[in-house]
């Protein structure tokens, strides 16, 4: 289960303009969630498996300047996926168009995760900056 969607359900704690919860159309489940979406700019769809996922969405939540990001991040879960919609992101979001995309490896029993998740945490910056979506901090912003 998405431990994100768990407590972003129980607590209400995300009442941010910044985050949307995404759900199934056909069952209503949690699949993902969009990040930002303050200003018009690209879409960057992350996908990978739980539970990095619902880690790396608590670890994104927690940037201050979110809401004023270019564009919006769509992060979803492959494990919800598989359920629904055989895997495929794009048939699940079938009316968003995507930028660019990035699939996160799955992890392996034997793995690190606090740092994988900070490599992925770094990845997901990374492409968001490279596609002009974050501005500041020595990263120049790109006009839209």
């Amino acid at each position: 289960m998405n431990m994100a969607a768990d407590t972003f359900n129980q607590t209400g704690a995300y009442e941010c303009r910044a985050v949307e919860v995404l759900t199934s159309q056909k069952t209503g489940h949690v699949i993902g969630y969009c990040l930002g979406g303050g200003r018009p700019g690209p879409n960057l769809l992350v996908s990978g498996f739980d539970p990095l996922m619902a880690e790396l969405f608590e670890k994104l939540i927690e940037i201050p300047t979110l809401p004023w990001m270019w564009g919006q991040l769509y992060l979803v879960s492959l494990n919800a996926l598989d359920e629904e919609y055989s895997g495929n992101p794009q048939q699940a979001l079938e009316y968003t168009f995507f930028d660019d995309t990035l699939f996160l490896p799955p992890l392996d029993a034997a793995m690190d995760l606090p740092a994988i998740l900070q490599d992925n945490y770094r990845a997901v910056l990374r492409a968001c900056a490279g596609m002009g979506m974050i501005a500041g901090r020595g990263i120049p912003s790109k006009s839209w």
